[in-house]
């Protein structure tokens, strides 16, 4: 799947061939700001809100609307949120939404092991989910730049990529 601020297209791994899957039509010029795709379904987050694409029936089903800049999906199903300044757990089962945490500045999230990476670009700050502790990093903690690029996480490590250079942190052997 190829994402683009323009719609969804799908290219075959074999040939490298455009197939048309007329279920995205209805995306076609439509402002993607982020996706995430599990085994069974697609959330995709536009301009005014997420909506959830079912593949296997081409259905699309609106999630929840409003303004947002990055989506995640937590190990409860749960959607993470966030805007430039605030951050959002979302039940979509109960429709319930709560804030989860006021940041300034938020350019991108990173969700791994119940915790959350956020980068705020000066600082880096890391999230607990279960009891919402809160760990401030930056250049003076060994990050390569005092500017985050991005971030992103798997179990063990994160990478910050900065005005200069990459800096990877084994945060995993130290929060579990």
């Amino acid at each position: 799947y190829i994402v683009t601020n323009k719609g969804i297209n799908v290219i075959s791994t074999i040939g490298n061939v455009l197939i048309k899957n007329n279920s995205f039509e209805k995306l076609d010029k439509t402002f993607i700001k982020d996706i995430y795709i599990d085994k069974n379904k697609f959330l995709i987050l536009l301009e005014q809100g997420v909506v959830e694409y079912i593949p296997s029936s081409g259905y699309f089903e609106d999630v929840i609307e409003g303004y947002y800049d990055h989506l995640l999906l937590d190990d409860d199903s749960n959607l993470i949120l966030s805007k430039r300044n605030q951050i959002f757990k979302y039940n979509p089962i109960k429709n319930e939404k709560e804030l989860i945490k006021h940041i300034k500045n938020i350019k991108n999230i990173s969700l791994c092991n119940n915790y959350l990476w956020v980068n705020s670009t000066k600082k880096a700050f890391l999230l607990s989910m279960n009891s919402n502790e809160k760990h401030e990093y930056n250049n003076n903690d060994g990050l390569a730049g005092s500017l985050i690029n991005h971030l992103d996480c798997d179990e063990d490590w994160v990478w910050f990529s900065t005005d200069k250079g990459l800096t990877f942190y084994n945060w995993g052997r130290y929060y579990k």
